[in-house]
């Protein structure tokens, strides 16, 4: 760990463009920032103790210094409402009872960073700010992320927020502090390929996206394109007694009466809005229906097959493929020729050159352009749905995913006619089962289909598809690589780790016949046995407060639970969880093995093997 008797510094190394990554407590007597410089590795602090400077008194000037470079960068987590105007308002002279006051404004009247700045009048700064909490994939704090990059140390802050810091409490808060560096590092450092991304599309657009969300990038680009157009940029307004029908594309055409039925339901269904601007699904359309053998259920969202615990392998003479449709919903789009009301026709002319643009890119290999314009059209879709946003059109959104689900249930009618079993559907494509003798049929019924939509459908082939359900499963290519979703999916920023040895274990079974006894029983990384979430109000573990965001094995030691400090309730599926802050570098003499293999039979049961 670093000398946390460092004051501040500015390194001497000119010409460089400097990172530092950085974090801030506040409390009533006390003020902590502190920075690691990502090119040195050294890590200093500047304090604001009972309305002192520690341990220099040009701690402020310094620091003005660093962040008046526009060649210097500063990194933090959920920095862009909370350490970014701190830090403005330590610079501006704030006292520590101001800085507190301030602090408790942002973080218990929810105020925004922008507010704040605009209310004080705070200068920008020059120098470059990366917020990863934006970046990041989902919502967490920054110790669940952590949690889920397997961090070494995972720790709440040790004092009460009201509580009057003494040098002793000072010293610990600061190795607190510490620890937030190294998690937000962590994070730099996983999110690294976005945040290069979001340089080029800065350069590219001229404006700062350094620490935007996909979708807030999404709308930063279409706002640029469309004012380049001349288009006047502004949200749209819904009354309370809004509400339209879905115009149904010539294109759409059923044979069964089941689907006519659908389709005319369709027809006559009146969408409307909630309080909160989302479009209403009508409960005419709000139930799941029998098709082929097959239930299936539509969404705003898109269409989906109800399956469940369903093991799917095929024989020699039988082929089993997905069916996906290429860019579903941006071509649903610039072959209707949609666009949001208030944007004019020039939106749907602006859409088109950024699909047309990328698609290009994607067949040269030009990755970054390919990249950059994969996330703006992908995160516009949302914005269709947000009454916050400049894009907001409850009936384009509609007309897109219902366009969707009729193009889709119009390629199951004409499949299954033929003999086709549609194992799954899931908003962009279909998962297939059918006799090799019937293949060139196939074919012919999805190119007449692709004629008639305008649509490009692509193919992925299997050897077997494992299925919790719609959302979960594992699909099992002819080379032996697979596909998960869901459970399925493991050690990523946007999901909590759930005893990822278990899924391992399965996989090892089904794809190479490997006893799930012995997968488990041999493995050597603890962080694989690990499960972590995030406790409301914090954890108790034999009466002592272990944090909010905990991580735990299961041990054969252990007779209690974990529990909810507010109430004493267990924390789900904790029963025999002992935590494990601190990771380990070996397995834990008390590991409950059966635990963890007596898991993982339940989950083979629940994809039907």
């Amino acid at each position: 760990m670093a000398d946390l008797g460092q004051p501040f510094f500015l390194p001497k190394l000119y010409g460089y463009k400097m990172k530092y990554l950085f974090d801030i407590e506040c409390f009533h007597n006390y003020y902590l920032v502190m920075f690691k410089n990502m090119t040195t590795g050294n890590i200093s602090y500047l304090e604001l103790h009972n309305n002192i400077d520690t341990p220099e008194h040009c701690d402020r000037e310094k620091l003005a210094k660093l962040l008046d470079k526009p060649s210097n960068e500063i990194i933090g987590f959920n920095s862009t409402n909370y350490d970014v105007p701190m830090l403005k308002a330590y610079l501006a002279g704030f006292s520590n009872l101001k800085l507190k006051k301030l602090s408790d404004k942002i973080i218990l009247e929810n105020q925004q960073g922008w507010q704040v700045e605009q209310r004080f009048g705070f200068e920008k700064f020059r120098c470059s700010h990366v917020d990863l909490a934006n970046i990041a994939a989902g919502i967490a704090s920054l110790k669940l992320y952590g949690g889920r990059l397997k961090a070494p140390t995972l720790q709440d802050l040790p004092i009460e927020p009201g509580f009057i810091i003494t040098q002793c409490r000072a010293k610990g808060l600061r190795t607190y502090c510490v620890n937030d560096l190294e998690l937000t590092e962590l994070m730099s450092t996983a999110l690294k390929e976005q945040v290069a991304l979001r340089r080029t599309m800065s350069k590219q657009y001229k404006i700062d996206l350094l620490s935007k969300s996909d979708a807030q990038i999404a709308e930063a680009v279409f706002k640029y394109e469309l004012t380049k157009a001349g288009v006047d940029v502004y949200k749209p307004e819904y009354g309370s007694d809004f509400n339209f029908k879905f115009k149904v594309p010539a294109f759409i055409n059923f044979k069964t009466d089941i689907l006519k039925g659908i389709l005319k339901a369709v027809k006559e269904a009146t969408f409307k809005l909630s309080d909160k601007g989302s479009v209403l699904l009508p409960k005419s359309l709000h139930k799941r229906f029998d098709f082929d053998g097959a239930k299936y259920k539509f969404g705003i969202g898109g269409l989906h097959s109800s399956e469940k615990s369903q093991a799917i392998t095929i024989e020699e003479d039988e082929i089993l493929k997905e069916k996906d449709v290429t860019s579903f919903y941006p071509f649903i789009i610039l072959n209707q020729g949609l666009y949001p009301e208030h944007l004019s026709s020039k939106f749907n002319t602006v859409y088109r050159k950024i699909v047309e643009t990328r698609v290009a890119a994607k067949k040269s290999g030009d990755k970054a352009v390919n990249e950059s314009l994969k996330v703006v059209i992908n995160s516009s879709f949302g914005k269709f749905g947000s009454k916050y946003s400049a894009l907001y059109s409850p009936s384009l959104l509609v007309q897109t995913t219902i366009t969707g689900q009729l193009s889709l249930l119009m390629l199951i009618e004409m499949l299954t006619d033929i003999g086709v079993c549609v194992v799954s559907a899931n908003t962009d494509g279909l998962v297939l089962k059918y006799n090799k003798n019937i293949h060139d049929d196939v074919e012919k019924v999805s190119n007449k289909w692709q004629r008639i939509t305008n649509f490009n459908l692509e193919d992925t082939h299997y050897k077997a598809l494992y299925s919790r359900d719609v959302n979960n499963y594992l699909a099992v290519k002819p080379d032996g690589s697979y596909k998960g979703k869901g459970i399925f999916t493991m050690n990523t920023l946007s999901k909590n780790q759930t005893g990822n040895i278990c899924y391992m274990a399965i996989i090892e079974f089904i794809i190479n016949g490997v006893p799930v006894e012995n997968t488990i029983l041999n493995h050597t990384d603890i962080s694989d046995f690990l499960s972590i979430r995030t406790v409301a109000g914090g954890a108790l573990y034999n009466g002592v407060l272990i944090g909010k965001a905990i991580r735990w094995y299961y041990s054969k030691n252990v007779n209690g639970f974990i529990s909810y400090k507010k109430n004493g309730n267990k924390v789900g599926k904790t029963d025999g969880a002992k935590p494990m802050l601190k990771l380990h570098d070996t397995i834990p003499c008390d590991l409950d093995y059966q635990h963890y293999i007596k898991e993982t039979k339940e989950i083979l049961k629940d994809i039907g093997l």
